[in-house]
C-alpha cells in the first residue's frame, strides 16, 4: 500500500480535521472499547509486549507520569511516555525518554494506522 499522508503537517491536518469521531463513522457504529480491542489486535497487540504503568486518576497524572519517568529513567531504564493533551507539539503526547518521536517517524505511523483502520472499516 502506498502512503496516504506525504508530509508531517498533512498527517496532522487529517488527525485534527479530517478523522471522522463518531462511532457512526468508525467501525459502522461499534462501541469504543471494541474498537480498541479490534484495532490494538490489528496491530499485533503492542500493549502486550512491553511493561505498563497506567496512570490515572482527576488530576496529577501528567506530574506522576514524569516522576515515574525520571525514577525509571535514572535506573537505565527506557521510558515510554503518552500524555493528552499536548500544549506546543503534537509530539508531546508521545516521547521516549522524554524526547519527541521525530516528524518522519511521526508520519510514517500515522500513514501505518490510517490503514489498518481502513483495512478494518472495509471488513466491518
Amino acid at each position: 500500500m502506498t502512503d496516504r499522508f506525504k508530509t508531517y503537517d498533512s498527517a496532522l491536518k487529517w488527525l485534527y480535521f479530517d478523522l471522522p469521531t463518531s462511532e457512526k463513522q468508525i467501525f459502522g457504529g461499534q462501541k469504543s472499547l471494541d474498537v480498541s480491542g479490534h484495532l490494538l489486535s490489528a496491530v499485533g497487540n503492542p500493549q502486550d509486549k512491553y511493561p505498563t504503568v497506567h496512570v490515572a486518576g482527576t488530576s496529577g497524572k501528567g506530574s506522576t507520569v514524569a516522576l515515574a519517568a525520571s525514577i525509571l529513567q535514572a535506573n537505565g531504564r527506557r521510558v515510554g511516555t503518552i500524555l493528552s493533551p499536548h500544549v506546543y507539539d503534537f509530539r508531546e503526547r508521545f516521547m521516549v525518554n522524554g524526547q519527541f518521536v521525530s516528524k518522519k517517524e511521526t508520519l510514517k505511523s500515522i500513514n501505518q494506522l490510517v490503514q489498518v483502520i481502513e483495512k478494518l472499516n472495509t471488513e466491518n
